[in-house]
């Protein structure tokens, strides 16, 4: 298996790039992001592969698409739910 470089804090460290990507989408990096760092064609593989892995970042997201939602429905004098 190939190994990633991954720069932090002026150090560089290898790793397997499935052990990059969960910790990359665990920092909540974008996913077109994520795709590049391990060369994907396509974005539809990266999501594939390992969005599944990480439930609680999905869970996140969902959260946080509700709260926008929730407060442009307010913004427009629309409140939603209660």
């Amino acid at each position: 298996m190939t190994q990633q470089r991954v720069h932090a804090d002026g150090q560089v460290v290898v790793a397997p790039p499935k052990s990059v990507a969960t910790l990359a989408l665990a920092a909540r990096t974008d996913l077109k992001v994520v795709q590049a760092m391990l060369g994907h064609a396509s974005i539809v593989l990266t999501a594939d592969t390992y969005v599944s892995v990480l439930p609680e970042v999905a869970h996140e997201a969902a959260r946080e698409t509700a709260r926008l939602v929730l407060k442009a429905a307010s913004a427009l004098g629309r409140p939603l739910g209660g």
